[in-house]
Formats: structure tokens, C-alpha cells, sequence
């Protein structure tokens, strides 16, 4: 397990105009990626999720999968990476494995979570919660898990994994 400082909340405080992200014709600064995780972050601690959890992710390559990952860290919790070309067996047995608490995922993959035996939430009605719960009473931490990471995969996951990192780590003009 890797343990730092909350590293988007320190990177929207020192450098929140700088660009972290850019999708498709879009970019998002780090202040913007942040307020998005804020609010994400505010929901997943609506449906209970908190410091020490594990929440799985089925998610595609784009912006709202990774405010997700930033908003897991937010509240402490472990991302567990789901492989959406993985048998609903395969999936079903990272979930009970990792312990996951819920499953957050993309609209694309209702199908094959509705073969899974976990609660599941959408990102769209994840969107739809009204986020109302207190900052105070927010179990959540500053320093925190970056991930637990479970596939099989033919290799595409893991260039999509060293992309997640890459833009974790950045910092002005250095990369690791």
C-alpha cells in the first residue's frame, strides 16, 4: 500500500490554474478536477462509502472515471480496477475477494453488472444524489490508499493503469 498526502487537494491549492487533464477538445485545471472530486467524493460518502473501504470502479477511459479515482482518494477509500472484458465470473470474484462495498460504473456496463452480486450505483445516478452530507462528518482522511489494482488482462489495462499514475504524479513539467 502507498501512502501520501492528499495529492489533488495539494496540487489545486499550489498550482489550481495549471492544466490536468485534457480530454478529447477539453481541458480541465487542477482546481476544476478537484471541485469535480469534491463533489463526487460528497455522494460516495452519501451511500456510505468511507476511509478504509473498498469500492470497485467499472469505468471507461474518461473524465468522469477519473474524477471517480480522485473522489475514492478523497474519502480514504481503495479503488478496486475493474476489467470490463472480464467474465461476470471473474468480476464477481475480484469483488467478493477485494471485499468491495459497492460498485461504482458506467452506464455502458449496466448489462454486465446486472449479472453481479453487489450493490451498484451508475455514474449518472451517482450525479443524481443531492451530495448533502457534511464536510464535517465526511469520514475521510488526508493521507490515503492510491489503489488496489485486480485483472487479468492482455496489457491494454496496464497502459491505461501507467496513464492513471503518470497523471497522479505529475508535477510541474516533471513525469514519472
Amino acid at each position: 500500500m502507498i501512502e501520501m498526502e492528499n495529492w489533488l487537494k495539494m496540487r489545486a491549492q499550489l498550482s489550481g490554474e495549471k492544466t490536468a487533464l485534457y480530454f478529447g477538445e477539453k481541458s480541465y485545471t487542477f482546481q476544476d478536477v478537484y471541485l469535480m472530486a469534491e463533489k463526487c467524493a460528497e455522494r460516495l460518502t452519501e451511500l456510505g462509502g468511507g476511509k478504509g473501504d473498498f469500492i470497485a470502479l467499472l469505468g471507461r477511459n474518461d473524465v468522469e472515471t477519473y474524477v471517480a479515482i480522485h473522489a475514492l482518494e478523497l474519502i480514504g477509500a481503495s479503488t478496486v480496477f475493474l476489467n470490463p472484458r472480464l467474465s461476470p465470473l471473474e468480476m464477481q470474484f475480484q469483488l467478493e475477494d477485494s471485499g468491495a462495498k459497492f460498485l461504482m460504473y458506467h452506464s455502458d456496463f449496466t448489462t454486465a453488472v446486472s449479472r453481479l452480486v453487489v450493490p451498484a450505483t451508475s455514474f449518472e445516478e451517482l450525479e443524481a444524489l443531492s451530495g448533502a452530507v457534511s464536510k464535517k462528518n465526511r469520514n475521510r482522511t488526508d493521507r490515503y490508499c492510491l489503489g488496489h489494482v485486480y485483472f487479468w488482462d492482455d496489457g491494454e489495462a496496464e497502459r491505461s493503469l501507467a496513464n492513471i499514475w503518470q497523471s497522479l504524479f505529475q508535477r510541474d513539467g516533471i513525469y514519472a
